[in-house]
């Protein structure tokens, strides 16, 4: 009961009307001889932070984080080497409260993994250096709900060793909680962790396991590291994992050979048992590249490319429901992307990043903005992704070995870089208040039937309404030609819940949020 009175006083707040933000811009780096976008994160400020790797035409390597405002225009970007000028890798942006960002990644060869600390406004803090023995690569990395981090990766103590599968686990600070490595001998691809919302940490990847073809390989551990299963879960060149529900992981990986690739999707429980498994097999090779739950966590919106009749790689972007139905997708024509990472903007959109070479004809990095369902105002094409059920084998490897890392200071050597910024299209968020005494409804909470009741002032010319759930699906729409104050619309099919009633003239428009209980 509480939970509907809650609903029935946000619906009393003034009714405020709004379009989201649509735009698609790019940053071209014209001292840049190559360069690579692997990571993108939506700022507290609404913002997108970008994580750029690249190399000079004097053959110097290094990376870059890029700061916008939450329209996509530049706000400021700091770049760096390290100095020995040797490969560097950035690999995952992350937000450290409101002081600034955590950019994660590693360096040279032998290999070290490092953690820089830069302020709110692009300034450079301080650096962390970690020497696991041999070999660190940084893969990727999230934020702990304890505030700290966790590092995905490779790890080898010394040349003679295999390498595997790692976690290492960091305080706020970037000070070494623990570390795990997991046996599996073998080189992981696009490595991926989640923590589980009741403790404990999921990962996986694709795996060169020995012996065997690349394979999706899923670990779960408790919240120290320990492995509690490890499991392969068929062949993979790509994988992405994300937690659905209270018990339920999604597993979205591509496998293939040749011109012939399909994609697989994957729901298991906390055991690593199959919910469901659903597949896409056609001359069209998608990959995913990364999955987020919806704000309202009842969609799960995917990213990755697709490969069109042009032989190109476009960037993709679906919404599925739970049970691994198909919602939408669409595709955004900017191609030769080594993938679009997706994240949740404040306004109920999505930003995607990736970087291509087809939209200006030279290298760039391309950022879209698109609104609930996927709209980004120009370059994009509705796409039809039809999946079928299949089943699989799974089989269980490895064990868990704890290894010591230490922490040195690192040096930071920083580079001028200045990108320049161009928008291929934008759409611009409006809004507009209205007195919500203009329109009102009657009852609320209601069961069978809602009234609704409308002034005379905008009582002109065509009456639309519409009635939409929480995640933009339309549910019911009516059209008037014949001007009456009072409409009674029927409610007793709609599911107990909050719903929004929109009812639009030919010069005003209004949105108000009612529930139903039956």
């Amino acid at each position: 009961m509480l939970k509907y009175i809650l609903l029935i006083l946000l619906g009393y707040i003034p009714n405020l009307i709004f379009s989201q933000d649509q735009f698609l811009k790019t940053l071209h780096f014209s001292e840049l001889m190559s360069f690579e976008n692997y990571s993108n994160l939506i700022a507290k400020d609404g913002g997108c932070i970008l994580g750029l790797n690249f190399r000079l035409p004097t053959n110097i390597q290094g990376s870059a984080v890029i700061k916008t405002d939450a329209k996509g225009s530049l706000e400021w970007t700091y770049s760096f080497t390290n100095e020995f000028n040797i490969s560097s890798f950035l690999f995952q942006i992350i937000e450290r409260d409101d002081v600034g960002f955590f950019a994660i990644g590693y360096e040279g060869l032998p290999f070290k993994g490092f953690v820089i600390l830069i302020d709110k406004d692009g300034n450079f803090q301080w650096r962390k250096d970690y020497l696991p023995g041999f070999q660190l690569a940084v893969a990727s990395a999230i934020k702990t709900n304890d505030g700290g981090i966790v590092i995905v990766g490779e790890f080898a103590a010394t040349p003679n060793e295999d390498v595997n599968c790692c976690l290492i686990k960091l305080d706020s600070n970037a000070n070494v909680d623990w570390a795990q490595s997991y046996e599996y001998i073998g080189y992981s691809f696009g490595l991926k962790v989640i923590e589980l919302d009741h403790g404990g940490y999921m990962l996986g990847g694709a795996v060169d396991i020995a012996g065997s073809d690349r394979e999706a390989y899923v670990i779960r551990t408790n919240a120290n590291g320990d492995r509690i299963w490890a499991k392969t879960f068929g062949s993979a060149l790509s994988f992405a994992v994300n937690q659905i529900g209270n018990d339920s992981f999604l597993l979205a990986m591509l496998e293939g050979i040749g011109n012939s690739y399909t994609t697989n999707l994957i729901c298991i429980n906390e055991q690593g048992d199959k919910i469901w498994s659903k597949k896409r097999n056609d001359d069209k090779l998608i990959s995913i590249t990364d999955s987020k739950l919806s704000n309202d966590g009842n969609r799960i919106l995917l990213s990755g490319q697709i490969q069109k009749d042009d032989s190109r790689y476009y960037g993709l972007l679906m919404s599925m429901t739970k049970n691994g139905e198909i919602q939408w997708a669409k595709s955004y024509r900017v191609t030769d992307s080594d993938g679009y990472q997706i994240n949740l903007a404040p306004d109920g959109g999505y930003f995607l990043t990736g970087d291509d070479n087809d939209v200006l004809n030279d290298d760039n990095i391309v950022m879209i903005k698109t609104d609930s369902q996927g709209n980004a105002g120009c370059l994009e094409q509705d796409e039809t992704i039809l999946l079928t059920d299949y089943d699989f084998v799974s089989d269980t490897v490895g064990y868990s070995v704890p290894f010591t890392v230490q922490v040195v200071e690192g040096v930071n050597m920083p580079i001028l870089l200045n990108p320049i910024e161009s928008t291929i299209c934008t759409t611009v968020a409006t809004y507009e208040q209205h007195n919500p005494l203009a329109i009102s409804i009657s009852p609320n909470p209601v069961s069978d039937e809602l009234t609704i009741q409308l002034s005379e002032g905008i009582m002109n010319g065509t009456i639309k309404i519409a009635i939409t759930d929480l995640t933009g699906k339309l549910l019911l729409t009516e059209k008037y030609f014949n001007y009456y104050s009072t409409y009674r619309v029927n409610t007793a099919n709609l599911a107990n819940g909050l719903y929004f009633l929109t009812v639009k003239s030919d010069d005003s428009s209004q949105t108000i949020k009612f529930v139903v209980n039956h």
